[in-house]
Protein backbone atom coordinates (compact mmCIF):
# COMPACT_ATOMS: atom_id res chain seq x y z
CA UNK A 1 0.00 0.00 0.00
CA UNK A 2 3.10 2.47 0.64
CA UNK A 3 4.47 1.79 -2.43
CA UNK A 4 0.81 2.80 -4.24
CA UNK A 5 0.61 5.82 -1.89
CA UNK A 6 4.20 6.81 -3.12
CA UNK A 7 3.47 6.54 -6.86
CA UNK A 8 0.68 8.14 -6.71
CA UNK A 9 2.28 11.26 -4.78
CA UNK A 10 4.94 11.12 -7.17
CA UNK A 11 3.11 10.80 -10.44
CA UNK A 12 0.90 13.72 -8.94
CA UNK A 13 3.99 15.76 -8.40
CA UNK A 14 5.45 15.24 -11.87
CA UNK A 15 2.20 16.10 -13.42
CA UNK A 16 2.51 19.55 -11.87
CA UNK A 17 6.29 19.77 -13.65
CA UNK A 18 4.83 18.69 -17.06
CA UNK A 19 2.21 21.82 -16.53
CA UNK A 20 5.06 24.03 -16.57
CA UNK A 21 7.19 22.32 -18.37
CA UNK A 22 4.47 22.98 -21.48
CA UNK A 23 3.93 26.54 -21.11
CA UNK A 24 7.37 27.59 -20.27
CA UNK A 25 8.82 25.33 -23.56
CA UNK A 26 6.27 26.85 -25.39
CA UNK A 27 7.04 30.52 -24.17
CA UNK A 28 11.16 29.98 -24.33
CA UNK A 29 10.95 30.73 -20.88
CA UNK A 30 13.83 28.67 -18.06
CA UNK A 31 12.65 25.97 -16.04
CA UNK A 32 13.71 27.86 -12.94
CA UNK A 33 12.48 30.35 -11.58
CA UNK A 34 8.82 30.82 -9.36
CA UNK A 35 5.69 29.85 -11.32
CA UNK A 36 3.18 32.77 -11.55
CA UNK A 37 -0.71 33.55 -12.40
CA UNK A 38 -0.43 34.07 -16.38
CA UNK A 39 -3.36 36.42 -15.69
CA UNK A 40 -2.03 38.62 -13.15
CA UNK A 41 1.13 37.53 -12.81
CA UNK A 42 1.53 37.36 -9.46
CA UNK A 43 3.86 34.73 -8.03
CA UNK A 44 2.51 32.19 -6.42
CA UNK A 45 3.08 30.28 -3.22
CA UNK A 46 3.66 26.95 -2.36
CA UNK A 47 0.11 26.43 -0.75
CA UNK A 48 -1.16 27.19 -4.44
CA UNK A 49 1.03 24.77 -5.95
CA UNK A 50 -0.24 21.92 -4.30
CA UNK A 51 -1.22 19.19 -7.06
CA UNK A 52 -5.05 18.41 -7.30
CA UNK A 53 -5.74 19.86 -3.68
CA UNK A 54 -4.63 23.63 -4.78
CA UNK A 55 -7.12 23.69 -7.69
CA UNK A 56 -9.59 22.33 -5.41
CA UNK A 57 -9.30 24.34 -2.37
CA UNK A 58 -9.46 27.35 -4.63
CA UNK A 59 -12.30 26.71 -6.99
CA UNK A 60 -10.46 26.88 -10.22
CA UNK A 61 -9.71 30.40 -9.38
CA UNK A 62 -6.56 32.10 -9.37
CA UNK A 63 -6.03 33.08 -5.14
CA UNK A 64 -5.36 36.51 -6.51
CA UNK A 65 -6.93 37.75 -9.26
CA UNK A 66 -10.09 35.36 -9.42
CA UNK A 67 -9.40 34.84 -13.17
CA UNK A 68 -10.17 30.92 -13.84
CA UNK A 69 -7.64 28.23 -14.03
CA UNK A 70 -7.00 25.81 -16.82
CA UNK A 71 -8.60 22.54 -16.00
CA UNK A 72 -5.71 21.23 -18.09
CA UNK A 73 -3.59 21.76 -14.45
CA UNK A 74 -5.86 19.25 -12.72
CA UNK A 75 -6.15 16.82 -15.73
CA UNK A 76 -3.07 16.61 -16.43
CA UNK A 77 -1.67 15.94 -12.45
CA UNK A 78 -4.28 13.34 -12.57
CA UNK A 79 -4.04 11.85 -15.55
CA UNK A 80 0.07 11.17 -15.02
CA UNK A 81 -0.56 10.13 -11.22
CA UNK A 82 -2.76 7.60 -12.92
CA UNK A 83 -0.71 6.03 -15.49
CA UNK A 84 2.31 6.20 -13.04
CA UNK A 85 0.46 3.43 -11.06
CA UNK A 86 -0.99 1.94 -14.03
CA UNK A 87 3.03 1.45 -14.84
CA UNK A 88 3.37 0.47 -11.49
CA UNK A 89 1.09 -2.17 -11.04
CA UNK A 90 1.74 -4.13 -14.09
CA UNK A 91 5.29 -4.04 -13.67
CA UNK A 92 5.01 -5.03 -10.45
CA UNK A 93 1.99 -7.69 -9.79
CA UNK A 94 1.44 -8.85 -13.62
CA UNK A 95 5.22 -9.22 -14.52
CA UNK A 96 8.51 -10.38 -13.56
CA UNK A 97 9.74 -6.62 -11.57
CA UNK A 98 12.02 -4.67 -12.92
CA UNK A 99 13.36 -1.65 -11.76
CA UNK A 100 14.81 -0.70 -15.32
CA UNK A 101 11.35 -0.84 -17.19
CA UNK A 102 9.64 0.74 -14.55
CA UNK A 103 11.77 3.86 -14.46
CA UNK A 104 11.63 3.65 -18.74
CA UNK A 105 8.01 3.58 -18.50
CA UNK A 106 7.43 6.79 -16.27
CA UNK A 107 10.35 7.98 -17.94
CA UNK A 108 7.99 7.38 -21.30
CA UNK A 109 4.48 8.32 -19.63
CA UNK A 110 5.86 11.56 -18.47
CA UNK A 111 7.09 12.56 -21.98
CA UNK A 112 4.08 11.35 -23.45
CA UNK A 113 1.67 13.43 -21.40
CA UNK A 114 3.97 16.05 -22.36
CA UNK A 115 4.00 15.99 -25.56
CA UNK A 116 0.23 15.12 -25.74
CA UNK A 117 -0.62 18.60 -24.12
CA UNK A 118 1.97 20.53 -26.25
CA UNK A 119 0.68 19.24 -29.46
CA UNK A 120 -3.35 19.43 -28.29
CA UNK A 121 -2.15 22.98 -27.46
CA UNK A 122 0.01 24.47 -29.92
CA UNK A 123 -0.41 22.05 -33.02
CA UNK A 124 3.17 21.08 -32.92
CA UNK A 125 5.67 18.02 -31.08
CA UNK A 126 8.74 19.63 -29.41
CA UNK A 127 12.10 18.19 -30.52
CA UNK A 128 13.41 19.28 -26.70
CA UNK A 129 11.32 16.41 -25.68
CA UNK A 130 10.58 13.54 -27.64
CA UNK A 131 14.44 13.91 -28.99
CA UNK A 132 16.20 13.00 -25.63
CA UNK A 133 13.27 10.84 -24.49
CA UNK A 134 14.11 8.71 -27.76
CA UNK A 135 17.72 8.35 -26.86
CA UNK A 136 17.27 7.75 -22.75
CA UNK A 137 14.80 4.66 -23.50
CA UNK A 138 16.68 3.40 -26.42
CA UNK A 139 19.95 3.18 -23.65
CA UNK A 140 17.69 1.98 -21.14
CA UNK A 141 16.01 -1.12 -23.85
CA UNK A 142 19.46 -1.94 -24.57
CA UNK A 143 20.50 -2.54 -20.92
CA UNK A 144 16.34 -4.51 -19.88
CA UNK A 145 16.59 -6.87 -23.30
CA UNK A 146 20.04 -6.60 -24.96
CA UNK A 147 18.75 -6.62 -28.57
CA UNK A 148 20.11 -3.21 -30.54
CA UNK A 149 18.75 -4.78 -33.47
CA UNK A 150 15.29 -4.44 -32.16
CA UNK A 151 15.61 -1.14 -31.35
CA UNK A 152 17.34 -0.25 -34.46
CA UNK A 153 15.05 -2.25 -36.68
CA UNK A 154 12.29 -0.70 -34.54
CA UNK A 155 13.81 2.88 -35.32
CA UNK A 156 13.76 2.92 -38.82
CA UNK A 157 10.45 1.51 -39.50
CA UNK A 158 8.81 4.13 -37.15
CA UNK A 159 10.37 6.74 -39.01
CA UNK A 160 10.36 5.73 -42.40
CA UNK A 161 6.44 5.59 -41.88
CA UNK A 162 6.01 8.74 -41.03
CA UNK A 163 9.12 9.90 -43.35
CA UNK A 164 7.12 8.28 -46.20
CA UNK A 165 4.05 10.56 -45.59
CA UNK A 166 6.13 13.64 -45.01
CA UNK A 167 8.07 13.54 -48.79
CA UNK A 168 4.46 12.14 -50.36
CA UNK A 169 2.49 15.36 -49.45
CA UNK A 170 5.28 17.24 -48.73
CA UNK A 171 4.54 18.28 -44.97
CA UNK A 172 1.02 18.78 -45.97
CA UNK A 173 -0.35 15.67 -43.84
CA UNK A 174 2.32 15.47 -41.08
CA UNK A 175 5.24 17.69 -39.49
CA UNK A 176 8.63 16.80 -38.86
CA UNK A 177 7.63 16.31 -35.25
CA UNK A 178 5.47 13.32 -36.39
CA UNK A 179 9.07 11.64 -37.82
CA UNK A 180 10.72 12.33 -34.63
CA UNK A 181 7.78 10.56 -32.96
CA UNK A 182 8.11 7.28 -34.65
CA UNK A 183 11.45 7.30 -33.51
CA UNK A 184 9.98 7.02 -30.27
CA UNK A 185 7.63 4.35 -31.20
CA UNK A 186 10.34 2.63 -32.61
CA UNK A 187 12.78 2.16 -30.06
CA UNK A 188 10.50 2.26 -26.90
CA UNK A 189 8.24 -0.68 -28.88
CA UNK A 190 10.09 -2.37 -31.69
CA UNK A 191 9.34 -3.01 -34.63
CA UNK A 192 6.23 -5.53 -34.32
CA UNK A 193 4.42 -3.74 -31.29
CA UNK A 194 5.38 0.13 -32.79
CA UNK A 195 3.43 -1.44 -36.10
CA UNK A 196 0.45 -2.13 -34.06
CA UNK A 197 1.01 1.26 -31.87
CA UNK A 198 0.57 2.95 -35.10
CA UNK A 199 -2.20 1.20 -36.68
CA UNK A 200 -4.37 1.53 -32.99
CA UNK A 201 -3.43 5.22 -33.06
CA UNK A 202 -4.93 5.71 -36.56
CA UNK A 203 -7.74 3.80 -35.60
CA UNK A 204 -8.58 6.03 -32.83
CA UNK A 205 -7.57 9.28 -35.02
CA UNK A 206 -10.19 8.09 -37.64
CA UNK A 207 -13.09 7.15 -34.96
CA UNK A 208 -12.51 9.98 -33.48
CA UNK A 209 -12.38 12.43 -36.70
CA UNK A 210 -15.07 11.14 -39.13
CA UNK A 211 -18.09 12.53 -37.44
CA UNK A 212 -16.43 15.88 -37.45
CA UNK A 213 -15.32 15.37 -41.40
CA UNK A 214 -19.08 14.64 -42.21
CA UNK A 215 -20.24 17.24 -40.00
CA UNK A 216 -18.12 19.69 -41.97
CA UNK A 217 -19.11 18.38 -45.38
CA UNK A 218 -22.78 18.42 -44.85
CA UNK A 219 -22.22 21.72 -43.25
CA UNK A 220 -19.79 23.11 -45.91
CA UNK A 221 -22.05 26.42 -46.98
CA UNK A 222 -21.75 27.38 -43.72
CA UNK A 223 -18.11 27.20 -42.96
CA UNK A 224 -15.69 29.56 -44.18
CA UNK A 225 -13.12 27.75 -46.86
CA UNK A 226 -10.31 28.27 -44.99
CA UNK A 227 -11.84 25.92 -42.21
CA UNK A 228 -12.40 23.58 -44.19
CA UNK A 229 -9.32 23.31 -45.66
CA UNK A 230 -7.13 23.52 -42.26
CA UNK A 231 -5.61 20.39 -40.22
CA UNK A 232 -8.85 18.95 -38.14
CA UNK A 233 -5.96 17.65 -35.14
CA UNK A 234 -3.19 17.45 -34.41
CA UNK A 235 -2.06 13.99 -34.95
CA UNK A 236 0.43 13.25 -31.58
CA UNK A 237 -2.62 12.92 -28.94
CA UNK A 238 -3.53 9.68 -31.28
CA UNK A 239 -0.15 8.35 -31.09
CA UNK A 240 0.31 8.31 -27.08
CA UNK A 241 -2.80 6.47 -26.77
CA UNK A 242 -1.56 4.01 -29.42
CA UNK A 243 1.84 4.03 -27.73
CA UNK A 244 0.10 3.44 -24.50
CA UNK A 245 -2.36 0.93 -25.20
CA UNK A 246 0.33 -1.23 -26.49
CA UNK A 247 2.83 -0.58 -23.91
CA UNK A 248 0.62 -1.50 -20.64
CA UNK A 249 -1.84 -4.18 -22.42
CA UNK A 250 0.30 -5.83 -25.30
CA UNK A 251 1.44 -8.39 -22.57
CA UNK A 252 -1.80 -9.49 -21.86
CA UNK A 253 -2.90 -9.79 -25.72
CA UNK A 254 -0.15 -12.06 -25.99
CA UNK A 255 -0.84 -14.60 -23.23
CA UNK A 256 -4.37 -14.49 -23.99
CA UNK A 257 -3.81 -15.07 -27.52
CA UNK A 258 -0.93 -17.43 -26.83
Amino acid sequence: MIYIIFILLFGLCIGSFLNVLVIRLHDKKTLFGRSECPNCHHKLSFFDLIPLFSFLSLKGKCRYCKEKISWQYFFVELATALLFLISFIINYFYSDFNILILIRDIVVISALVAIFVYDAKYMEIPDEISIPTSVIVAVLNYFIYKNLESIIFGATIGVMFFLIQFIISRGKWIGGGDIRMGLLIGVLLGPQKAIFAIFLSYFVGAIYSIPIIVNKYFNKNKIEKEELNQNILPLAPFLVIGILMVLFFSGFIVKILS
